[in-house]
């Protein structure tokens, strides 16, 4: 599967991105590569398939997902998981902002 320049500059203008034309042709070499790259998976995939449609190898019933027992197990007590954490009080931490602005004291 390949990709056209004309798909890359419409995807680069719906995320607000004005590309110089260098990085047009290394975008869309780029991303025709990760689409071969896929459709090759995918085909991988499908062969694989094919040769044990109902995951036998695996130990699987014809049409079912293997699951994990569901098994209540104890979780964390109150502040172990904001013990190491920087700017610790309680059982609440700080964290930076993640985009731009000042953090907030509270």
């Amino acid at each position: 599967m390949s990709i056209s320049r004309a798909d890359v500059e419409h995807v680069a203008r719906l995320a607000h991105l004005d590309p110089d034309p260098a990085t047009l042709e290394r975008m869309t070499r780029d991303l025709g590569a990760i689409l071969e790259y896929v459709a090759h998976l995918a085909d991988a995939e499908a062969a694989m398939a094919a040769e044990d449609p109902a995951g036998e190898a695996a130990g699987m019933a014809p049409g079912t997902t293997p699951l994990r027992e569901d098994v209540v197990r104890p979780g964390l007590r109150p502040g172990q998981a904001t013990e190491a954490a920087p700017g610790a009080t309680g059982d609440l931490f700080r964290v930076p902002p993640a985009i731009g602005g000042e953090s907030q004291a509270g």
